[in-house]
């Protein structure tokens, strides 16, 4: 292509560089738009001025920044969330004549190419005139971009000048660009005039200094994985780096080691507590008495969240990641605070080597259909209150009216509860050998076992006022009813 851009005071369409007749040309007899394609990320006072010189210049009734998801020709860029992004662009665009930000590309196929924008907006919009807007930059190496033979044939192309390169029309350039701005506020520098007045803020707040998370997960098995779950999706939307230290004590008597592979370090950073933990990062409490309470007040900058507040401040819509971001925080937790998807636990808990020997010994013993009961009894005065063993025994008895092959997987915490389920369903109960206890690393392992092994069951029965049923369902995907009275 033997085309370079030209000074020019007026907009030159693709029909008049390339001799031939537009699809769009003459088409359009309604508004004339203008497409400003890129990130945005962010917006900044130089897009706003150029969108307003395009405007003029080119005779165009609007202007839409198109806020892209992807440039095919920066994969590895890292952006902010789209949605944020064009939130800042409409904000940044309020009272702005004729420009506005448009998220249409966000609804395409990915990767947004600018050849398929400009199909689906002839499609969308049969009675416009496009013309795109792009910079010398581009302009100049144009032949790289895709179907770029067919964008000149369907659309007017108007060229703005940038540092070096000369444009189509009259558009001031302005010294500023998006990667100028975040480096700026990475070190802390003012951005007051690089962006709109009405952005500074935003602009600070989402792309300022990473924040830090320091967890302590608390509690049973199913609620530590519920809070290092939620943990690891606030760090992934704030990006921030997440430190998980794994205590030992009442109802975790083992290392995370002892039951799991290792966690995936582009993850998280999880590690056993040391010495050092035990004096500045442990739970505040009686046990310790309450030591650890100042220096994590001096240390976490005085905004420390205990697992005794975390279920309130989620209930009333506390945003955790604003707390967040750019901040270094400690949080001690034993349930979720945030929106998880199943699949997050699938992810991240890899059961280890002598876990998932339990499990294969288990399945082993699978007929075609297999249900899991998950019975809880001993200290869980709601569970054994609210479903009774009877329950369960209705629910086996109605599956085994449906289907003479069925199987049982129990998984229960009282001996007399395996020998009661046996009494009745005989050894369609398939269940540990050994007895419940989460007093030594042996027990938990069964514990957990029991968990992974329900979750490869075609369906689940649980127990109210327990996580560990809703944990085995929501490792596996399968069904789960509670039952209760």
């Amino acid at each position: 292509m033997n085309l370079s851009p030209h000074q020019s005071t007026k907009c030159s369409s693709s029909l008049e560089r390339s001799g031939e007749q537009s699809p769009l040309l003459g088409r359009g007899r309604g508004r004339s738009i203008g497409i400003f394609g890129g990130s945005f990320n962010p917006i900044h006072i130089g897009h706003v001025a150029l969108a307003k010189a395009a405007r003029e210049a080119c005779g165009l009734d609007e202007v839409w920044l198109m806020v892209s998801p992807q440039n095919p020709l920066k994969r590895n860029m890292t952006l902010l969330d789209d949605q944020l992004r064009l939130e800042m662009a409409e904000k940044a665009l309020e009272g702005v004549e004729g420009v506005k930000a448009s998220d249409y590309e966000m609804h395409l196929p990915k990767p947004s190419y600018t050849w398929h924008t400009l199909q689906a907006l002839e499609k969308d919009y049969p009675d416009c005139r496009f013309t795109l807007l792009i910079g010398g930059d581009n302009w100049a190496h144009f032949q790289r971009w895709y179907h770029w033979e067919d964008i000149q044939r369907m659309c007017d192309i108007a060229v703005y000048p940038r540092e070096g390169y000369a444009g189509t029309f009259d558009a001031p350039l302005v010294n500023v660009s998006s990667t100028e701005i975040r480096e700026k506020v990475k070190l802390g520098q003012s951005i007051q005039g690089l962006v709109p007045d009405s952005i500074v803020e935003d602009v600070m707040r989402l792309y300022g200094p990473k924040g830090s998370l320091l967890l302590v997960p608390s509690g049973g098995l199913a609620n530590r994985m519920r809070a290092i779950a939620s943990a690891h999706q606030l760090c992934m939307s704030t990006e921030s780096r997440l430190q998980v230290v794994w205590f030992q004590g009442w109802g975790m008597h083992a290392a995370f080691s002892d039951l799991f592979e290792a966690m995936d370090a582009t993850k998280m950073e999880l590690r056993e507590a040391t010495l050092w933990d035990y004096v500045i990062n442990d739970r505040p409490r009686r046990h310790n008495l309450w030591m650890p309470w100042l220096p994590q007040k001096l240390y976490y900058g005085g905004d420390v969240k205990n697992e005794l507040e975390i279920a309130a401040l989620r209930d009333a819509g506390f945003d955790f990641e604003i707390w967040l971001r750019g901040h270094k925080r400690y949080m001690s937790c034993y349930d979720e605070f945030g929106m998880v998807p199943d699949t997050c636990y699938a992810e991240l808990f890899h059961p280890n080597r002598q876990v998932m020997e339990i499990v294969t010994k288990n399945e082993s013993q699978f007929s075609a259909y297999t249900i899991g009961m998950h019975i809880r009894r001993t200290d869980n005065i709601d569970s054994i209150r609210r479903s009774p063993l009877e329950l369960f025994v209705e629910a086996g008895q109605r599956e085994l009216a449906v289907c003479d092959d069925l199987t049982i997987f129990l998984a229960t915490d009282s001996e007399d509860v395996k020998n009661e389920m046996r009494s009745v369903f005989g050894n369609r109960v398939v269940t540990s050998e050994h007895e419940a206890t989460r007093d030594s690393i042996t027990g938990l392992r069964e514990g957990l076992a029991d968990m992974w092994t329900l979750s490869r069951t075609q369906r689940i029965y649980g127990s109210a006022g327990s996580s560990f049923s809703v944990m085995a369902s929501r490792v596996g995907g399968n069904e789960l009813q509670i039952l209760e009275r």
